[in-house]
């Protein structure tokens, strides 16, 4: 694997050495810094792949600036030191050095410091990310579990203590709360769940039956169906895509309760729903599916709020659309497609996602 390279050393026979080396090793040097300063501004324009550093340079010494460029522009940062002592190693680690080499370095060692110190970023920086989807996604959990507890608390406690006294209709309304509230529970509780999995696992890709999906996600809001009196419009037929199907049929549950509760300018209903697929016109091995409703759509503000990064849940998200559009957004890229919504205001909306066609996996296989 070729790699970019950025030198940054204040001694001009050390950089040139290293230059040589890497020529030689076929990657290419984007850059010669002779101090720290240096090596954070072309860290920044040029997006190297790796950086040799050296630790002692003239005013921002290496390791500083190994901390400025993890803030900044993150990039696998390797040290190069005449000194190899616990010390320096702990404060390259707390700097975000990814590795270190003691000078000369020699060519079979560069090539595989170099190696080590890719991977190992890419995997710190996974690292990082899943935690931080994690820790945000907990507090939005933690946050959205308050509500249905607060519906359900006082309407079981009046039950258990005053349910002799309490006319029918009023058991029945609190008992409907309830129902409600555990349904919300349920359904945040799952997410979390199927977010660990995503997060977790790898799961076997395989051809869809996508008719057979699509049923199993209307039995789960089955109850949703009968009370917004929704007609669901489906395809006689849908192209063969790949896929894994527990994690698809989360993807179209999410999609049809969204249109389930918005899809209709009338609150009373009846909500009609258009779902379907056809092969990606802007990308043809891809298989484009979709959901439609005819409610009151969404402004490109809130289009653009939808599928949040992780990061951002504890910040905003698109009142009702709640958090399973996040998830999809992960479901649908672990699984190599994309995410989208087209919608206009009082127009409706159009949810879509993408997969890959099992005609295509069929002809990469037999070529």
């Amino acid at each position: 694997m070729s790699l970019k390279v950025l030198i940054a050393d204040d001694e001009a026979l050390v950089s040139d050495m290293l230059q040589i080396t890497l020529e030689k090793l076929k990657h290419t040097v984007v850059g010669d810094a002779a101090n720290g300063e240096e090596a954070i501004a072309l860290t920044t324009e040029r997006h190297p792949d790796v950086i040799l550093m050296d630790i002692d340079m003239p005013g921002m010494d290496g390791l500083a600036a190994a901390k400025r460029i993890q803030e900044e522009c993150p990039t696998p940062v390797i040290v190069i030191t005449a000194h190899d002592t616990p010390e320096l190693v702990q404060k390259a680690s707390d700097a975000g050095v990814v590795a270190y080499l003691v000078k000369p370095p020699n060519p079979r060692e560069l090539e595989r410091t170099l190696t080590l110190a890719v991977d190992r970023f890419a995997d710190m920086q996974e690292l990082r990310r899943l935690n931080a989807e994690l820790t945000a996604y907990d507090h939005t959990v933690a946050h959205d579990l308050k509500k249905p507890l607060a519906i359900m608390l006082p309407s079981a406690e009046l039950l258990a203590e005053a349910y002799d006294q309490l006319p029918p209709k009023e058991i029945q309304r609190r008992a409907k709360s309830i129902a409600q509230a555990v349904r919300k529970m349920t359904s945040i509780i799952n997410s979390l769940l199927l977010l660990t999995e995503t997060s977790q696992r790898n799961v076997p890709i395989e051809p869809l039956n996508m008719p057979q999906i699509i049923q199993e996600a209307r039995t789960y809001l089955e109850t949703m169906i009968t009370r917004r009196k929704a007609y669901i419009h489906t395809p006689d037929s849908w192209p063969m895509v790949m896929g894994y199907a527990p994690w698809v049929e989360a993807i179209w549950t999410n999609y049809l309760s969204n249109a389930l509760k918005y899809g209709c300018t009338n609150g009373d209903g009846p909500v009609h729903i258009d779902i379907g697929a056809e092969v990606d016109p802007d990308a043809p091995p891809m298989v484009r599916h979709w959901v439609r409703d005819y409610g009151e759509g969404l402004t490109p503000e809130e289009q653009a709020q939808l599928f949040m990064p992780f990061e951002r849940l504890k910040q905003t998200h698109v009142a009702g659309h709640g958090l399973g559009l996040s998830i999809v957004l992960r479901i649908v890229k672990k699984l190599g497609g994309e995410v989208g919504v087209e919608s206009t205001p009082g127009e409706g909306s159009t949810f879509w996602f993408t997969l890959p066609s099992a005609d295509a996996e069929e002809l990469k296989e037999s070529t």
